[in-house]
């Protein structure tokens, strides 16, 4: 198995590709008054234009890992810890809505 990490940790790994430079998305994943209000996130760490890391009230941890691409940037969240299955299928229709509404922002 897997060494120190209990099997009842749930997580959720999402992508996303941004027709925008990293340090512009960086910058809207790096304030967390534009993430989904009902998240009520606390950014934990910030590596400029690629990685952002936070801490929600349930303890689980969104991590985004930013990359340049030819044309924008790609975007990885491993959100880790979660604690049931339902609160991950909650947590994957949260990220999918805001990463299409960050998507939308960024390509006006």
């Amino acid at each position: 198995g897997s060494t120190g990490r209990n099997s009842d940790i749930i997580s959720l790994r999402l992508a996303a590709t941004f027709p925008a430079e990293a340090p512009r998305i960086f910058s809207i994943i790096g304030d967390e008054g534009q993430w989904p209000e009902v998240l009520s996130p606390r950014i934990l760490k910030r590596h400029p234009s690629t990685k952002v890391i936070a801490g929600l009230p349930d303890c689980s941890r969104p991590e985004f890992t930013i990359e340049p691409t030819v044309g924008g940037c790609e975007v990885a969240l491993f959100h880790d810890l979660i604690k049931t299955d339902e609160d991950r299928k909650e947590y994957r229709k949260i990220w999918k809505a805001w990463l299409k509404v960050l998507e939308k922002r960024v390509s006006q």
